[in-house]
């Protein structure tokens, strides 16, 4: 609209978008496309083709692939996507019980001991 006010009346772009009622930096503003869409999509594709790799091996391949991008950034996207993979250790560190009970009592005769050591000099 702004320039065909422009063309058509020969008036400069300032007088045109007072006439229309927009600031001249809306009239100028470019919108960029955020990269990280496209980010994101390569990251799926290449999680989805290899399965076992984790954000740090994915990083590498985005590198070598030309991206310019942080391994903290991988690393959140990663997490966000849900790509990343639980190890069945990590899942069931909570659930696990000892399966030495002798540990316990290991442990408190080392420290009978230590104070037994202390009190002979």
């Amino acid at each position: 609209m702004v320039s065909f006010l422009c063309v058509g009346f020969r008036i400069p772009q300032r007088r045109a978008c007072q006439l229309i009622g927009i600031q001249r930096s809306s009239y100028y503003y470019c919108q960029h496309r955020d990269p990280q869409i496209e980010l994101c999509v390569r990251l799926k594709d290449l999680a989805a083709a290899r399965v076992r790799y984790g954000y740090r091996r994915l990083h590498v391949l985005l590198v070598r692939e030309g991206w310019e991008i942080n391994c903290k950034r991988v690393s959140r996207l990663d997490k966000q996507e849900g790509l990343s993979l639980r190890r069945e250790d990590e899942q069931e560190a909570g659930q696990r019980t000892p399966s030495c009970t002798a540990c316990g009592d290991l442990s408190e005769s080392m420290l009978e001991y230590g104070f037994r050591h202390r009190s002979t000099f």
